[in-house]
């Protein structure tokens, strides 16, 4: 079998992240692959050495949410360079399979792939922008592609365009084993948080809720690993200052995220309504880091409040605070959460498990094509 990758980022966040954990299981099992990735980030450096050929695809740089005038044109006259990129890597790679990780390069793909190979677009991001999930829509319904989501509150925007029968959720998996561990009550807590910084994420929700804890004299340090990947510098630079007088220490994105894991007493994910799961979630269940999170977008299907996490459904830096002190206060239900969390992670989370999903649903999707080109042929 051959695959044909394309993605809309050459940096390295969790959609790519989770590309990678894919392909030890497709060299496993001897498929040739290839990609299309525009830019010059470290993810072409990553594929590279996972023995995967990376070519040159246009995908400019656009709003997140919302789009503007400008991104309209900048996709109009981006499209037709695309399509006609895709439908030479599909004549060159003769792929069975164009694999679409992102909705930017979607619609291209669906037209380039419209007499070729099954096209399977997996669902990282819940496309909140009507324009976006139109553009996604249609292209998907176009193409009759499959859609891999990584969970159940990213297919909403979708759900007019393709049949459930077409929909495959399959949660993120991260590596392990848990570190299930903890630190010893009395000492002061490091509370961080972990992954690309942006106005989705919560960041600055954060920054204020340690402000408060500053000033009722809670034993807690602050930590922000990440860096703004799809924004501008400016909006680190505007945490820093926020953050001034605090316990506050910043680390820019880590490659082993578990070093970072292993300085916390707690991970907070305040995101936005528009987060879907985020793999720092998963992350932080198999290091035995006990989470405190929003209860917002997917974060409810993969973390059970009260048993693998607690969370929150008052969104503000009042109610994270709060959250933050009672953990502190009562360490032994931080230690219950995180052991909860570490079996969790085991059983449902793992790379193995998420690797095994992913391939059996390409296979099927393979096969059924052959079989109707194999029935289509004898007919005439």
């Amino acid at each position: 079998m051959t695959i044909l990758f394309l993605d809309q980022f050459s940096q390295i966040a969790g959609a790519q992240r989770c590309l990678l954990d894919l392909m030890p299981a497709i060299r496993a099992r001897g498929w040739e692959t290839y990609a299309a990735v525009p830019g010059n980030g470290p993810f072409i450096e990553a594929l590279t050495s996972c023995r995967v050929p990376v070519h040159a695809i246009p995908c400019a740089a656009y709003s997140l949410g919302h789009k503007t005038a400008g991104d309209i044109r900048r996709f109009t006259g981006e499209f037709p360079r695309q399509a006609a990129q895709v439908s030479r890597l599909i004549e060159h790679t003769g792929p069975d399979l164009l694999y679409v990780n992102g909705p930017r390069l979607l619609p291209a793909a669906a037209w380039a792939a419209r007499h070729g190979p099954p096209l399977l677009f997996h669902s990282h991001n819940y496309l909140a922008s009507k324009s976006s999930a139109t553009l996604a829509g249609v292209a998907l319904a176009t193409a009759r592609a499959e859609v891999v989501a990584c969970c159940r509150f990213v297919t909403r925007p979708l759900a007019r365009y393709v049949s459930p029968a077409r929909v495959h959720v399959v949660y993120n998996g991260v590596p392990g084993p848990a570190r299930a561990t903890r630190r010893p009550p009395g000492k002061s807590w490091r509370v961080g948080m972990i992954g690309r910084t942006g106005l989705d994420k919560g960041q600055e929700v954060f920054i204020e809720a340690a402000r408060l804890l500053a000033g009722r004299g809670a034993p807690c340090k602050f930590l922000i690993c990440g860096v703004p990947l799809l924004i501008e510098s400016a909006y680190l630079d505007r945490l820093k200052h926020q953050a001034s007088g605090l316990p506050f220490t910043f680390l820019p994105w880590q490659p082993d995220p578990a070093a970072v894991f292993a300085q916390l007493d707690l991970l907070v994910v305040p995101s936005s309504w528009t987060e879907a799961t985020p793999r720092v979630i998963m992350e932080a269940f198999s290091a035995g880091v006990p989470v405190l999170a929003f209860r917002r977008g997917g974060i409810p299907e993969i973390a059970e409040d009260g048993k693998t996490a607690l969370l929150l459904d008052e969104f503000t830096p009042a109610a994270l605070a709060g959250a933050i002190a009672h953990l502190v206060d009562k360490p032994g239900l931080a230690t219950e959460l995180a052991q909860n969390a570490a079996a969790a992670a085991h059983e449902r989370f793992s790379v193995a498990r998420y690797q095994g999903e992913v391939t059996a649903i390409i296979e099927e999707l393979v096969f059924r094509k052959a079989a109707s080109a194999l029935r289509t042929g004898a007919r005439q």
